[in-house]
């Protein structure tokens, strides 16, 4: 937690949830940029700003990811046909 001054206005800093959070006061001293950052800090702690709310964990992840490779990346089959090149198919089975 720090507060500090930087081109004549109050600046504060702390970090929430492995989050760094760095405001600009609107506090005309060092005091109320305090209470301000307090007031910040108990706002989250009470989940008012809903940091929380993006929360996902890495099973999720892989889910969507797996779900959305299906859908639209794109894999090459050879062609069959005698030609080298390659002919692209989406990821459905089909060759």
């Amino acid at each position: 937690m720090a507060v500090y001054k930087r081109n004549h206005a109050w600046y504060y800093d702390f970090y929430h949830a492995n989050r760094r959070i760095k405001k600009k006061s609107r506090a005309p001293s060092r005091r109320l940029a305090e209470l301000e950052m307090r007031r910040h800090m108990e706002s989250l702690l009470k989940g008012d700003l809903g940091v929380d709310s993006r929360s996902v964990n890495l099973q999720q992840i892989i889910d969507r990811y797996v779900e959305h490779s299906r859908q639209f990346k794109w894999g090459f089959t050879p062609r069959t046909t005698g030609s080298a090149t390659f002919r692209w198919t989406r990821n459905s089975g089909i060759s």
